[in-house]
């Protein structure tokens, strides 16, 4: 069963092959090292994330160059439900570097010491 088939079964209250896999977000240089990608190469945090989104949000080719890896990260990974552009877009960045979303969630970035991420 595809991806697409696995989701739609789920919500249609069906019973799919297995459980449709989701993570809202994979940030770890060793995971994606374990899955073959390159580090920082699906998920990198860019320095200023608010250009990154407005970029995104602008250029398709910048959103689709961007997505593609992120897919093929997802895709090695077996998950079946991905994130896009559509949501969680920093509405304000405070003067510590968090961002507020839409929800008025606060985000920060953090760095994981062990293997850079």
């Amino acid at each position: 069963m595809d991806a697409p088939t696995r989701v739609l079964t789920a919500i249609n209250h069906e019973e799919p092959d297995r459980v449709p896999a989701f993570e809202s977000a994979f940030t770890n240089n060793t995971i994606q090292k374990h899955y073959g990608m390159p580090a920082g190469s699906a998920t990198e945090i860019p320095k200023i994330p608010d250009e990154l989104l407005r970029l995104g949000s602008e250029s398709k080719d910048y959103a689709k160059s961007m997505y593609k890896k992120l897919y093929e990260f997802y895709r090695r990974m077996e998950m079946d439900i991905v994130v896009s552009l559509v949501s969680l877009f920093p509405r304000t960045t405070l003067k510590n570097g968090n961002r507020v979303d839409e929800y008025g969630r606060i985000m920060r970035t953090e760095i994981y010491e062990k293997d850079g991420t």
